[in-house]
């Protein structure tokens, strides 16, 4: 595999996803397996194991490497597979707001003032950042 792949971490991780892939279908070759055992095998991994984006494109592109460039069979339909996106991350704008307006929340729970709860409401509201440029 060290002929196809560069950096000797990549292949360490694919080699880890191939393994574990064949181990989840019972040791069966990956030849004899197709589409179907492989989107069960990704549907494991999003939905049980709830895997990172991240993680969920690193198990399909070593399983896309092991049909392609390993056993030289084409898969056209894992091409349509939906990748997973990562989360969206807020700004540090938001970040410091929600921050600020947390923190006003829990003095004045500790302070024991009722009404308090609904200020903050509507403060929040009133302050909010703009979100336009502020994403990062």
């Amino acid at each position: 595999m060290s002929e196809f792949v560069t950096n000797t971490s990549t292949e360490q991780a694919y080699v880890q996803w191939v393994r574990t892939f064949v181990k989840w279908h019972g040791l069966r070759h990956p030849r004899d397996m197709g589409h179907v055992e492989i989107e069960r095998f990704l549907g494991m991994l999003a939905n049980e194991r709830r895997v990172a984006a991240a993680t969920h494109n690193q198990a399909l592109s070593a399983l896309l490497f092991l049909y392609r460039e390993v056993l030289g069979i084409d898969l056209p339909w894992l091409d349509a597979v939906r990748r997973p996106r990562a989360p969206r991350r807020i700004g540090l704008a938001h970040a410091a707001w929600l921050n600020d307006s947390f923190g006003a929340f829990i003095w004045m729970a500790a302070q024991g003032r009722q009404r308090s709860w609904l200020m903050v409401g509507a403060d929040v509201q009133r302050h909010r950042p703009s979100s336009a440029g502020t994403h990062s």
